[in-house]
């Protein structure tokens, strides 16, 4: 065991972390996330975002994203994740849609009333629709209940689009969001 691996089972057993496997896949899933808005950064420099754009006219949305994306090795999951990320940032539009507002029954009712993030229970009134994957990089173009949760205020206040909310959130109050150990991330890679 490396002092790496002995470091991170330490951190766990002093947090009272009793499954490794929650703790790699928060990891995982900010790594993953952190390398998706990265992405979308890079098209925001010079013309890239206009190059990218006449490849999907002519190599298609999978050639032509497998070519940008050629800088780092991606399984299909994660090609398919990072690649719907990037398509939306590609059909972008500027402002917000009030379409998202349909899903906050659901979204209600499917977290019992609790935020995704620190599960402390929500009013309806009071719950705010977050985009999981911030609408900063892909506007409402990935609007679906996949991609959307409900969080309390304070929680929606601090995550904004910080792909390491789930570690900063571990970090301040001592366990994973609860948002980052469900399926959602794998419901939208599927999409």
């Amino acid at each position: 065991m490396t002092s790496l691996e002995k470091g991170i089972e330490l951190f766990l057993l002093n947090n009272n972390f009793t499954l490794k496997t929650q703790f790699d896949e928060v990891v995982y899933r900010c790594i993953i996330d952190e390398v998706a808005f990265n992405f979308c950064d890079k098209l925001k420099e010079g013309k890239e975002l206009d190059v990218l754009k006449k490849k999907i006219r002519v190599l298609g949305e999978r050639l032509a994203i497998e070519n940008f994306t050629k800088e780092i090795n991606l399984g299909p999951e994660e090609f398919s994740y990072i690649s719907k990320i990037i398509i939306g940032y590609v059909n972008k539009q500027d402002g917000r849609s009030n379409d998202i507002q349909k899903y906050k029954q659901h979204l209600f009712d499917g977290q019992n009333g609790n935020c995704a993030a620190c599960g402390n229970t929500i009013t309806f009134g009071k719950g705010e629709i977050d985009h999981i994957i911030p609408h900063s990089f892909v506007g409402d173009s990935l609007n679906s209940i996949h991609s959307l949760q409900l969080l309390c205020e304070e929680c929606n206040g601090k995550k904004s689009k910080d792909a390491w909310f789930p570690i900063h959130f571990l970090l301040s109050r001592g366990y994973f969001p609860k948002y980052t150990l469900d399926s959602k991330w794998k419901d939208l890679s599927r999409q």
